[in-house]
Formats: C-alpha cells, sequence, structure tokens
C-alpha cells in the first residue's frame, strides 16, 4: 500500500521524525535507514498527521482519531482531560488534526486544534475542556466569526504573537484579541494588483523582517 506523508519533525537530538498513515517513521542523526514506530489507541493504528512541541515541552501529535500527548521514549499516547466527552475531537469523523497551535481567550490559555472540517477545536486549561463547533454556549462559529470549517494551518507570529489562520474558502484569518475577541479575513481581491490569489491558502510563515509569506 502506498504510504501518506503529514508532517515532519527534527528532535532536540537531531533526529528526523515523519509523521504518515503508518504511525511515524524515525531516521536517527548521521544515519541513513529509518524505522517505523506504529502508535496505537484501543488496539487502533493512528496515522500521525502532526507534531507540536508547546511552550511547556509537551510534545503533541495530531492523528486520525484525536489529538494526543506523545511521550517520546516510550510512544504511548494520551488523550487530554475529558476529551472523550467531546463528539467532535473524539474519534474524528473522516478526518485528521492538521494543525496546532497555542494562544489566549480571556487571558485563559488555550490550545487550539484544526480537525480538518470541523472548524477550529479549543483546549481550555483552566477548565480541562474542548470547545467545538457543537458547544452552545460558546457558539464559537457566530462568536469567534468562524466563517470557513476548512482551516489548514494555525500559525502564530514569533515577533507579533498574533494568531493567523489559512483556510480553503475565505483567505487569512486574523485572530482580534482587542475588544470583540473573532476573526478578520484577508481575501482576495482582483482590483489589488498585489493581494492574495486566491481564497486557499494552504500554508504560512514568517520571515526575520516580520513579512508573511503564503501559499
Amino acid at each position: 500500500d502506498n504510504i501518506r506523508l503529514y508532517d515532519f519533525y527534527e528532535t532536540g537530538s537531531h533526529d528526523l521524525w515523519i509523521g504518515t498513515s503508518d504511525g511515524i517513521y524515525i531516521r536517527k542523526k548521521g544515519e541513513s535507514g529509518f524505522e517505523l514506530k506504529r502508535i496505537t489507541f484501543k488496539g487502533k493504528n493512528l496515522e500521525v498527521t502532526k507534531f507540536y512541541k508547546s511552550k511547556g515541552g509537551q510534545l503533541f501529535i495530531g492523528t486520525n482519531y484525536s489529538l494526543f500527548l506523545l511521550d517520546p521514549q516510550t510512544f504511548r499516547v494520551a488523550m487530554l482531560k475529558n476529551t472523550d466527552k467531546d463528539s467532535v475531537i473524539n474519534q474524528i469523523i473522516k478526518s485528521q488534526i492538521v494543525s496546532i497551535a497555542e494562544d489566549s481567550y480571556d487571558g485563559q490559555p488555550v490550545l487550539i486544534a484544526s480537525p480538518y472540517g470541523h472548524y477550529l477545536a479549543y483546549y481550555f486549561w483552566s477548565k480541562e475542556k474542548w470547545v467545538t463547533r457543537l458547544d452552545t454556549s460558546k457558539k464559537i462559529i457566530q462568536n469567534f466569526n468562524l466563517r470557513d470549517n476548512l482551516v489548514k494551518k494555525i500559525y502564530k507570529s514569533p515577533s507579533t504573537g498574533k494568531l493567523y489562520i489559512a483556510t480553503g474558502k475565505t483567505g487569512i484569518g486574523i485572530w482580534n484579541k482587542e475588544g470583540k475577541q473573532e476573526f478578520t479575513y484577508y481575501k482576495n481581491n482582483p482590483l489589488l494588483k498585489d493581494g492574495l490569489s486566491n481564497n486557499d491558502v494552504t500554508d504560512m510563515v514568517e520571515d526575520k523582517a516580520g513579512n508573511l509569506w503564503v501559499t
């Protein structure tokens, strides 16, 4: 069978990890071959679709099942507390976690994930719970002005701390922390010569001068 490659991660010891449909392929520094580490949860082999190392040093992986904490020594995974109580982020329906970031909402630290096709998912550390599109109290689709369910990348500027999302249909979303906390969007405008070429944005990164490069 063909193996799908999803993400790349370099460890502190400069080993290369590749997240794939089979698990994690590892090439240790100075070696040429790869070793496969299958990642399992409740007897199910997981596809590893995203790596994310938090500011606190925790290693998270996105999969086709949910978001997990990964022990890099044993390769065992664990869900965040109460993940099993959210029907979006737990056993994601026909999708996978494609992007992960950290930010805050109302001064509370949150972990943000994109279960592709399901808008965004916020994990509030203080409450130990997920808030997703089905949450009837937060109503994040309306209140956060989430206009696109296809979020391909969540990116936090290392220089300004601004949070951006790359979407499949509505260009680039920019999170506003001042005043009403919601996303505003920068979209394709045919009248602008130097604007977005289209509204399907797949990735972004900031250079040393603070310019945001997008694809």
